[in-house]
């Protein structure tokens, strides 16, 4: 048995001799654990708290009455806007925004369609334009009233006589460029599926060529029955 006080080992003998020589003592059958080590407390040097600045301490007093400035100076302005205003001009923008993506197809229409067509109808061929003489003489051959002095002086009327048989001569001219477009377009389209439907058409089967050989095969072992298996 071991003596927990000084870890000492005792044999039993000795215990049955005089166990009133034990009395008081715990023994263990292991062997208990060394005791734990004191540590040994140095004395502490008393910290001395670090005093701050009086510049940092100005500072952090300047900033808090900044913040306030500005915090008074913000409510001051928000309570001045008129938020009605505000959000009907955002809702203005918004619909206007929308509208002109949903116009866009119209404007690239007028750009690639139209402007081209005016340009054509004033300084194209006499055929289908004036070939681009001067608003006076052509109000003086569209009228068959007045010569080029006359529309000269009125050359406002002259321009809206002009801007009106322009308008005319587009809403004739326009569809049937409309309409030779899609008559092109679906041309292309019809070219395009054509082509298509002409190279799968072209594909071998690969279930017909295996019908072929089967069908190559049979008729080889056929033969040779026939030939007398030569």
């Amino acid at each position: 048995m071991f003596r927990e006080s000084d870890r000492v080992f005792v044999p039993l003998s000795i215990i049955y001799t005089n166990p009133q020589s034990f009395i008081g003592e715990v023994l263990c059958i292991k062997r208990p654990p060394p005791p734990p080590k004191r540590q040994l407390r140095l004395p502490t040097t008393p910290t001395i708290p670090k005093q701050r600045s009086i510049f940092i301490t100005f500072l952090e007093v300047m900033g808090m009455i900044v913040v306030l400035l500005a915090s008074y100076k913000t409510y001051n302005a928000a309570s001045c806007i008129d938020y009605q205003y505000y959000a009907q001009a955002w809702l203005y923008k918004v619909e206007n925004g929308f509208f002109t993506i949903l116009n866009f197809p119209f404007y690239l229409f007028d750009i690639i369609i139209e402007f081209p067509l005016r340009e054509l109808y004033r300084h194209g061929p006499s055929v289908i334009g004036w070939e681009g003489e001067p608003l006076p003489r052509i109000c003086a051959r569209i009228t068959y009233h007045g010569d080029e002095q006359f529309w000269s002086r009125n050359i406002e009327e002259c321009q809206r006589i002009y801007d009106a048989k322009e308008m005319s001569a587009m809403q004739v001219r326009k569809p049937i460029i409309v309409l030779c477009l899609l008559g092109a377009m679906f041309y292309m389209i019809k070219s395009i599926v054509a082509a298509r439907a002409l190279r799968r058409r072209e594909r071998i089967d690969p279930n017909m060529v295996e019908t072929y050989r089967a069908i190559h095969s049979l008729a080889r072992q056929l033969r040779r029955a026939a030939n007398g298996g030569r």
